[in-house]
């Protein structure tokens, strides 16, 4: 039996491409599975075991159980079949076990993560290096309707006109599936951006999985707003959604460090001895 799995996208494919695949049921409608024999039914009673095993993980991973149920209609292969069907389940099995939610956690404090990941135009970066030297604003999304909660927070800069030289948009989306088709997630996310915005958003996909223990992941919708300071140091983190009255507490902090930064070194006063010209 030749096995072939196919990941179709809607047609209204977002700012996150194929759903950012953080979730299998937000945005891939459909697994296509040729097949020669079988009815599909032991695969979907594999994705049950995976749901119940993640029950108590939060209602995302239950939602995900049930879309990937609905969507797999994979045979159990004969003992003859084509050494690519396990590879099909497992990636399968990947897509489903990452959404289980991580306890969100207040890094404030302690140094931001090294990770690696590239820009919307295509240029290679690495957090924190990148973006030390001067105060940061970092945008965290794990999950692709984490976007509305994102622009909340930049408009709230923009209009606040908050001090902040730096601020980046991360989408984050961990897992090795994501990672193999990190190409194909950017071009649809660059199709829902404009090129001018594309050098503030740096895509993670190979160290997500730091980014997600380092701040949590329950509550998905909301982005995790992490302010740096020169050295990489989460100063101020935010996880619990926009809020006007925060975005103005995020303005003052920053405004705090601006002006700890252009505060100009006092004058040394001179001695006597170099005030009188002596030698």
């Amino acid at each position: 039996m030749r096995t072939t799995v196919a990941f179709a996208a809607d047609d209204d494919v977002d700012s996150w491409g194929l759903g950012g695949l953080r979730d299998l049921g937000h945005k891939v409608s459909r697994v296509n599975h040729t097949q020669t024999t079988g009815d599909g039914n032991s695969s979907v009673r594999a994705c049950r075991d995976v749901r119940r095993r993640h029950a108590g993980s939060g209602s995302a991973s239950n939602r995900s159980m049930d879309a990937t149920e609905d969507a797999v209609k994979v045979a159990a292969p004969p003992p003859s079949s084509s050494s690519w069907a396990p590879v099909a389940w497992w990636a399968l099995v990947l897509l489903a076990s990452g959404c289980a939610s991580i306890p969100n956690r207040d890094p404030t404090g302690e140094i931001f993560p090294t990770v690696h990941g590239t820009t919307l135009t295509s240029q290679a970066m690495t957090l924190p290096l990148a973006v030390q030297g001067k105060p940061s604003l970092l945008l965290v999304a794990y999950d692709q309707d984490a976007q509305f909660d994102v622009d909340r927070w930049v408009l709230g800069v923009l209009q606040l006109k908050t001090p902040i030289d730096q601020l980046l948009e991360v989408p984050t989306v961990a897992g090795v599936v994501p990672t193999v088709l990190a190409g194909v997630i950017n071009s649809g996310m660059r199709s829902g951006i404009p090129s001018e915005d594309w050098a503030s958003v740096c895509t993670v996909y190979s160290d997500g999985a730091l980014l997600e223990r380092f701040t949590g992941t329950e509550r998905g919708l909301n982005a995790r707003v992490i302010l740096l300071d020169a050295t990489g140091t989460v100063i101020w983190f935010h996880d619990r959604g926009f809020s006007p009255s925060v975005a103005m507490k995020l303005d003052a902090k920053v405004r705090e460090l601006d002006a700890i930064l252009v505060t100009p070194a006092p004058t040394p006063t001179p001695t006597d001895a170099s005030a009188s010209g002596a030698p």
